[in-house]
């Protein structure tokens, strides 16, 4: 009966040794990421919202100007496979971060969630690298690229 106990004990930690099984992000609040290029018209681009029930939009955005052009609802396993992409990129963890480069007509993506917001500003035209949980631009992208395949635009 000792060792069974002491089995039982030993499970939460050994459940946080093993490899590959992030903790979900349980979405509180609404996720928005926007795609923006700054140019004569100001800013145009996409943004995306999730709401925590699932339910999600894509607008269109052009300077002041927003047109939602699709929405769905994610089911539980969706939702569930954005909320583990979300926490291995650190979505509330995300900072501001501005490419040395940038000047006029920057391309901006911004990340709002949970009452805070961090924008990533490029150069113009500059492309967004590969997702990658290591590094802040490579984190934006992670965001970007899985609020983009839940709502199933490419």
């Amino acid at each position: 009966m000792k060792a069974f106990s002491l089995a039982l004990l030993a499970l939460p930690l050994w459940a946080a040794l093993v490899p590959g099984d992030e903790k979900p992000l349980r979405l509180e609040s609404a996720v928005v990421v926007s795609d923006l290029q700054g140019g004569f018209a100001g800013f145009t681009g996409t943004k995306w919202t999730v709401e925590p029930s699932g339910k999600w939009t894509v607008t269109n955005v052009v300077g002041t100007n927003q047109k939602v052009v699709k929405t769905g609802e994610l089911d539980k396993k969706h939702l569930h496979e954005l909320e583990k992409e979300l926490a291995k990129y650190d979505l509330g963890g995300l900072k501001d971060s501005t490419d040395p480069g940038a000047k006029a007509n920057p391309h901006v993506v911004e990340v709002k969630y949970d009452k805070k917001g961090a924008k990533l500003t490029l150069p113009a035209g500059g492309k967004l690298p590969a997702p990658d949980a290591t590094t802040v631009p490579g984190r934006f992208a992670g965001v970007l690229h899985a609020v983009k395949k839940a709502t199933g635009d490419k």
